[in-house]
């Protein structure tokens, strides 16, 4: 997700002024502040690296309205010293240079702009980072907007809030009108302070509760709250940051606040007079006269259109005989079964870019795309022929469409993967943070798309925004193969990327049968078990209403029913979300009717009504996108549809697989067992828990035995489901009190079974430390294989976030030679069939488990060599184990 970072600069102006030594230039000017803010916005935007920015500064000019309201507002403060306004005008004249967009507020103060802003960007998906040291501003946090101090690495998301305030950030308002705030000279209730504030507002709910429960509080301090009843309303005004300013009017769209490429002429000439010489370090070590292609160097976008055959031919000797070839193709669609090219980009090196139109609308002008496809396809399918593609799997589909197809391909966007499974992989964002450019027309893709303008392609922009991107394609292949190359662990990962890739692409390309009738028998099924519901729930209630409206089913459960509510929103209204009404329907059958509603409802919209929709007109089948760069373990996923969320329990949900049917006669499902906790065997080394494995025992009956003191034989299910909880639990990172609600049992026995299992398995104890040591010493971990996963917060200032990327060092080596395993098998079974000339298919993976469309001739010998091909794994010792099903359709082979 994009990040907005406002940066509250009148409050860094004084703490920069404050906190550097009084420096001067050669001219005998102050210079300390100026230098301060630099140093601070380059911590900043080296931290987030944000698309949007926007330094907001107070004006000493504004009309401030809240000194309307209270004349004593602010009244303490001093005046802005001499020397630091005399820096004031180089510190907003850098800022610009350095290409961040400045907003100096006339009519409101700047943390009413900021306030605005954040909402703003709220309602735009985006993620919103505040830089201040401004206590007001907590109020502001949420899920998606965060404050850092700059001064002391202090993040503030909601749950520091509230550790440092101890209220949530909703009443943050409400705790500083009961015990005031100095700096803005705005009184508070006489002999609060904080101790007693939180205790009042979390035990009463918010201030209009504690009101209303004055007589029940201590005499003392309801008189005192009493007294200061008449002024809440102004403090609630003062202290209350507007979201809805003025500002919002004036703006058009955040692309007013992209961070712009640095004028770094101007910040050289501003920084040789301000003696800055560590800065001008900086600006020669990246050598950015190179480095930086700015929009005014428009040379940039030299390129030769090939417009007829004889310069085709002399175009096509030049890539032949080319050490590596970047290629960027305009495209008729997004449907990697249905797109065909339109146009093609290529460059041979930066200063060698050339791009073909190929004829349309009986426009003689151009060249005709099947000549130069047919011309070019011995070539495209030449290994030795170096081809940088974005996206490879993508581009295989594309030129299969066109009947043609591709080898000998480096593919940037699984190198960039691999270098770090956290960043994006977007062209755009690899651009700004490898080469330093933001790219010019970033945007004409998404403007494609939106208006769907694939069928014609006229506008010279898309053009540009093709010939940049392949530049950049080679570039950053540059960058990329340097590093891969010289390191062996990374160059084997990508080679085994790159061979996923294709299986990928045939896997894609096969595409899997799909039965329209069982889906149609199990919607009518779900259907009428939907109505029947309603009913129920109807009945219950007395009255027909909007199921789909959680404010409607909140007034049903606990005004109209009175059910006890067991959790509240941020906006303070009861939450109705999933695991509330589970809680709720141990006692009370509406909430279960509502829970089954949901679910019925989710399983009919998302698979027995849609499926159908999604199935190729052309092939009949099904074809889903895998994607090896969306998670950061390097597990694959799927989406249209995504595969991996399919049910695979008893239910309802469950027989959606038996609309998945094969092409041939049967069939296959190959399912890793227990792959994680076997994983962990090996990393950990634990005697107790390999024995378990190569003796063949079943794991969680083992952990039952031993946690509950009974004998093996003894353990029923609901023993052996508390074990399963803690085995994987563990491995997940779950705390006590995580496994004490997913046991519904009290928080010290949950201790008591996480204790015990650690007696049981005291090296799983000591691997889990080890390599939360490790990824604190390292920032990232490795899967058996040598795939490095990076722990960008393992070291945050914030517990919280530290916490969290602890429970991501444990489990992300276990999830990542997971991936690491089921490729490998993939790579060797997909092998294996090639090399036996086998008509079989792999048509789908999902999870840890390949699913197989075997012919009938085929079936013994796939089902013998399955074990061998998937379990013995070179370099690797794990104890692996698969189970094997078969049948006519999903539901029945797994």
């Amino acid at each position: 997700m994009d990040i907005l970072l406002l940066i509250d600069a009148s409050s860094y102006l004084y703490r920069a002024f404050h906190a550097m030594p009084k420096l001067k230039n050669s001219n005998n000017e102050p210079t300390g502040a100026i230098l301060g803010v630099i140093k601070m916005l380059q911590k900043l935007l080296s931290q987030y690296n944000p698309k949007y920015v926007a330094c907001v500064f107070d004006s000493h000019n504004s009309n401030n309205v809240r000194k309307k309201i209270f004349p004593q507002y602010k009244e303490h403060r001093k005046k802005m010293p001499d020397e630091l306004i005399i820096q004031l005008d180089n510190i907003k004249e850098i800022i610009s240079y350095l290409g961040l967009p400045i907003i100096i507020s006339n009519e409101v103060e700047s943390d009413d702009v900021i306030g605005t802003l954040a909402y703003m960007a709220k309602k735009e998906n985006l993620n919103t980072v505040i830089s201040t040291g401004d206590k007001d501003l907590a109020q502001l946090v949420s899920n998606n907007i965060t404050i850092v101090n700059t001064m002391n690495n202090e993040i503030l998301d909601e749950k520091f809030v509230l550790k440092k305030f101890g209220v949530s950030p909703n009443m943050i308002v409400e705790f500083l009108m009961l015990v005031g705030d100095n700096s803005d000279n705005i009184p508070g209730v006489n002999n609060i302070g904080p101790k007693t504030a939180i205790k009042l507002l979390n035990t009463y709910g918010s201030l209009d509760g504690i009101i209303k429960s004055l007589d029940t509080i201590k005499s003392s301090i309801s008189e005192n709250i009493r007294k200061s009843i008449p002024f809440f309303p102004i403090a609630r005004s003062l202290i209350t940051i507007q979201t809805n300013c003025y500002i919002k009017d004036q703006i058009k769209s955040f692309d007013d606040f992209l961070v712009k490429q640095p004028n770094y002429e101007k910040l050289k000439n501003k920084y040789q007079e301000l003696n800055f010489d560590i800065l001008l370090k900086d600006i020669n070590k990246h050598n950015f006269q190179q480095n930086l292609l700015s929009k005014e160097k428009f040379e940039f976008f030299k390129f030769q259109i090939i417009e007829n055959w004889d310069d085709f031919v002399i175009f096509f000797e030049k890539i032949s005989n080319a050490k590596y070839v970047a290629l960027h193709f305009i495209t008729t669609s997004l449907d990697f079964m249905k797109s065909k090219i339109s146009n093609i980009s290529i460059c041979i090196d930066n200063n060698l870019i050339y791009h073909i139109c190929f004829e349309r609308d009986n426009n003689s002008k151009f060249l005709l795309k099947n000549e130069v496809l047919n011309y070019m396809a011995s070539w495209l399918s030449d290994k030795n022929k170096k081809k940088i593609l974005y996206d490879a799997k993508n581009i295989l589909h594309l030129l299969a469409n066109e009947g043609i197809s591709i080898d000998g391909y480096e593919d940037i966007m699984i190198q960039s993967y691999i270098l770090d499974t956290h960043s994006s992989i977007k062209i755009k964002d690899l651009s700004r943070k490898f080469l330093r450019y933001n790219l010019l027309f970033s945007d004409i893709n998404k403007q494609i798309h939106h208006e769907k303008k694939y069928e014609k392609f006229s506008d010279i922009n898309h053009i540009y925004n093709s010939i940049e991107n392949v530049n950049i394609y080679y570039q950053l292949f540059m960058i990329f193969n340097q590093i891969i190359q010289t390191n062996t662990k990374l160059l084997k990962i990508y080679n085994l990327e790159l061979s996923i890739s294709l299986i990928l692409f045939n896997i894609e390309r096969y595409g899997v049968c799909i039965d329209r009738n069982e889906l149609q028998l199990q919607n009518n099924y779900i259907n009428s078990k939907i109505s029947s519901i309603e009913k129920n729930i109807f009945n219950i209630v007395g009255y027909d209403f909007n199921l789909n409206s959680p404010k409607q089913i909140s007034e049903i459960l606990f005004t109209k029913l009175k059910l006890p509510i067991i959790k509240k929103t941020q906006s303070g209204q009861p939450s109705t979300n999933e695991d509330v009404l589970k809680k709720l329907s141990i006692q009370y059958d509406l909430p279960k009717y509502l829970l089954e509603h949901r679910s019925l409802n989710k399983i009919k919209s998302t698979y027995t009504s849609n499926l159908p929709k999604m199935i190729n007109e052309c092939t009949g089948k099904l074809h889903t996108h895998y994607s090896q760069v969306s998670v950061i373990t390097g597990r694959l996923s799927s989406s249209n549809p995504n595969l991996q969320n399919i049910p695979n329990r008893i239910g309802i949900g469950k027989n959606v697989r038996k609309a998945f049917i094969p092409e041939k006669n049967i069939l296959i499902s190959a399912d890793y067992s227990q792959i994680e906790l076997r994983i962990m065997s090996y990393l950990s080394g634990d005697i107790n828990l390999q024995d378990a494995f190569f003796n063949n025992q079943d794991i969680h009956t083992v952990t039952a035995s031993e946690i509950f003191h009974i004998p093996l034989k003894n353990v029923n299910n609901n023993q052996r489901q508390a074990a399963k909880s803690i085995n994987f639990g563990l491995i997940y990172g779950m705390s006590a009190f995580g496994l004490s609600v997913a046991l519904n049992i009290s928080k010290i026995e949950a201790n008591e079974y996480i204790k015990k299992y650690f007696n049981k398995y005291p090296k799983v104890l000591e691997y889990m430390n080890n390599i939360c040591l490790f990824a604190h010493e390292n920032g990232y971990i490795e899967t058996i294989f040598g795939r490095k996963l990076l722990i960008p917060d393992i070291n945050n200032k914030s517990i919280i976030s530290q916490k969290t990327a602890e429970r991501l060092a444990i489990n992300a080596p276990i999830q990542g030679t997971a991936s690491d395993i089921i490729k490998i098998a993939m790579i060797k079974l997909n092998d294996w069939i090639s090399n036996k000339k086998l008509s079989s298919k792999i048509i789908m993976q999902v999870h840890d488990e390949l699913l197989l469309d075997v012919e009938k001739n085929e079936i013994d010998d796939i089902l013998f060599n399955l074990p061998d091909i998937m379990c013995k794994i070179q370099d690797c010792d794990i104890p692996l184990k698969i189970n094997i099903g078969k049948g006519y359709n999903w539901h029945d082979a797994h």
